[in-house]
């Protein structure tokens, strides 16, 4: 009966068998289905009541001028309510089931059931079918019973044997089909993820070893950049010294672009100098220096060091690090070649190559790579039994220091190709990419071979000059498909890593005067405060002006914070003999507090210039941005 009235009634019940739909979407999403509702539970009764008497009446509006007694009206308005109680009460009871039927079948299933079985929607896709709900309904009705038969039968079919055990009705578990339906798309995902990356990194590894990976795109960005440490111009204490002084010199040391703090040793050395200087930082500790920081190296030689005329003091940083390259070549079979060329055809316009010459491209940094690999493309002839080549290996002083060692050298060659002997001083052994920490990431034995090349050096190696070394390169028949590869033209790609130890150095002549030619400077360590400093504050610079009781060189310290001993700080000096100093800072951060601490520049060696009861540090906050 109820299938002739929909039949008559054609698709007014449309509207119904969507609003059914939209009705449990929000009980899964946000009402009584799911972990943390939003809706009161009444909010979808009071839905379903109204879904029931909508459906009651389009259904009595459309008899078709039959006539409609109020006993059947009575009828129909009784089985809707009721179905409408049902789909309100059905999740409710799925989760009062227990414990023991949630954890025999699974959280999944149930919810998996109450999830897809939405009663108003089973009930105008069966009874209704086609005349009441539309062909295009009806088709899509049809196609979501397959797939949650399909679910449910493989959901439950693995645990079927566990449906005898008891219930247990006195415990509950909530079963929220939310949860099931994002777990069944975590799931989903996870395996087809599982699939995708297997086929990603496959593809990847074949593509790592044509268009380069992780290790070149890391050597493309830091050859843009200047990596290491820089070193400022060397500074004088004071303007004179006599053999009686204490001879102090000083030099900044800036960090850049470091991906990690550089751990580093700072030194001071004179081949003139007859006594031991005192150095700060301690000499033998090492320091961690970041991107962007500073720090002042001190270096005072007592008085008597030097005898009358020029002496030559350095500066210098040590510390270890490392330079990156990478070198593409191209490679074909031989005879293609040569056809090629004896129909004067190009070979790289021929497949579209455009880096017709490749160079090596290494970071920048106090050692340069260079790799060479003969002209570009080889030809591998695939009669012959072996192909042999030689791949070169410069490390080149771009600085102004020295290479004091080179711990290893790191080669990676195309698999394929095998390293069998070298040419200069040191020795080569085969390693896994797994063995090349930190390295390993930038490696794989699939599509490459690593060497580890330890270099033997008798000396430093000075600025602008260099350690080479060949290494020779040898393949066999059996190893041509993996150089050629698939296409007319491969490209390939050598890797180096060189990890060394360097040490950054400045110097600076300075003129030394006999004690009784007035190099003495004695009257500045007489010198006191004779006044509390005087500052003019602005919120991004501050004029410090200082007055002293005798003649001496001055500077001053200063960091944000509540001391100079606990911050980086920086300097700004007056190294001339003098009672007036002005100390000019800019670059400061408006409304903030900054420590200053004043010193005296006297004998190569810095004190805190204080008066009687006047300190020469304290500190001062700038104000705010007006």
């Amino acid at each position: 009966m109820a299938t002739d009235r929909a039949s008559e009634s054609a698709p007014p019940f449309r509207l119904v068998f969507i609003l059914a739909i939209l009705f449990h979407l929000l009980d899964i999403f946000f009402g009584r289905l799911s972990t943390n509702p939003l809706i009161p539970p009444v909010i979808f009764f009071a839905l379903y009541v109204l879904l029931a008497m909508l459906t009651w009446l389009k259904m009595r509006g459309t008899q078709g001028g039959k006539q409609f007694t109020t006993k059947d009206s009575l009828q129909l308005l009784g089985a809707y309510i009721g179905i409408s109680i049902a789909a309100y009460f059905i999740p409710v009871l799925a989760n009062s089931l227990g414990k023991a039927w949630v954890t025999t079948i699974s959280p999944v299933v149930v919810g998996s059931i109450v999830l897809f079985a939405p009663l108003w929607v089973l009930y105008w896709g069966f009874v209704g079918g086609e005349p009441a709900i539309g062909k295009g309904l009806s088709t899509l009705f049809s196609i979501y019973i397959i797939v949650w038969f399909i679910w449910v039968l493989l959901s439950v079919l693995p645990v079927v044997q566990h449906l005898s055990g008891p219930f247990n009705a006195e415990s509950s578990a909530v079963v929220s089909p939310k949860e099931a339906l994002l777990g069944a798309w975590t799931t989903l995902k996870t395996n087809y993820d599982k699939i995708t990356n297997a086929t990603i990194e496959g593809t990847k590894k074949q593509l790592n070893v044509a268009t380069g990976d992780a290790f070149t795109g890391k050597v493309d960005n830091q050859a843009k950049e200047k990596l290491g440490i820089v070193m400022g111009d060397i500074k004088l204490t004071q303007q004179k010294f006599s053999t009686q002084d204490t001879v102090g010199v000083y030099a900044a040391i800036t960090g850049e672009a470091l991906d990690a703090p550089l751990k580093l040793k700072v030194s001071c050395t004179s081949e003139t100098a007859k006594k031991t200087p005192a150095v700060t930082p301690d000499p033998s500790k090492e320091i961690d220096l970041g991107a962007q920081e500073s720090i002042d190296v001190d270096c005072s030689y007592p008085p008597d060091s030097f005898a009358t005329g020029t002496a030559s003091i350095t500066l210098g940083a040590t510390f270890s690090t490392e330079s990156l390259a990478y070198l593409k070549t191209y490679l074909m079979e031989k005879e293609r070649l040569r056809d090629l060329r004896d129909n004067k055809i190009d070979p790289f316009q021929q497949y579209g190559i455009t880096d017709r010459n490749p160079v090596t491209i290494y970071t920048s940094g106090p050692v340069n790579i260079g790799m060479g690999f003969g002209t570009p493309p080889l030809g591998i002839n695939l009669e012959e039994d072996e192909f042999v080549s030689t791949l070169g290996i410069t490390l080149s002083n771009a600085w102004a220091g020295k290479i004091d060692a080179i711990e290893r050298v790191v080669v990676v060659v195309p698999r394929g190709f095998t390293i069998t002997e070298l040419t200069g001083e040191g020795t080569i052994k085969p390693l896994s990419c797994l063995e090349l920490s930190p390295l390993k990431d930038w490696c794989d034995d699939e599509v490459s071979t690593a060497y580890i090349i330890t270099p033997v050096l008798t000396s430093a190696i000075a600025a602008n000059n260099a350690y080479t070394v060949r290494a020779r390169l040898r393949a066999h028949q059996p190893d041509y498909p993996l150089l050629l590869g698939n296409t007319p033209l491969s490209t390939r790609y050598f890797k180096a890593a060189a990890s060394y130890t360097y040490t950054l150095e400045k110097s600076t002549n300075i003129n030394i005067l006999a004690a009784d030619a007035g190099g003495s400077t004695s009257e500045c360590g007489t010198a006191m405060l004779a006044e509390a400093p005087k500052f003019t504050l602005l919120s991004t610079e501050t004029t410090i002006n200082v007055k002293t009781t005798a003649k001496t060189a001055a500077e001053i310290k200063y960091c944000i914070g509540a001391d100079v001993a606990s911050c980086a700080s920086q300097t700004v000096s007056s190294p001339n003999a003098a009672i007036e100093h002005s100390f000019h800072l800019d670059g400061l951060t408006p409304n903030a507090r900054y420590a200053y601490q004043i010193n005296r520049l006297c004998g190569g060696q810095r004190t805190q210039l204080d008066g009687t009861d006047i300190s020469g540090k304290g500190t001062f906050t700038t104000p705010a941005t007006s």
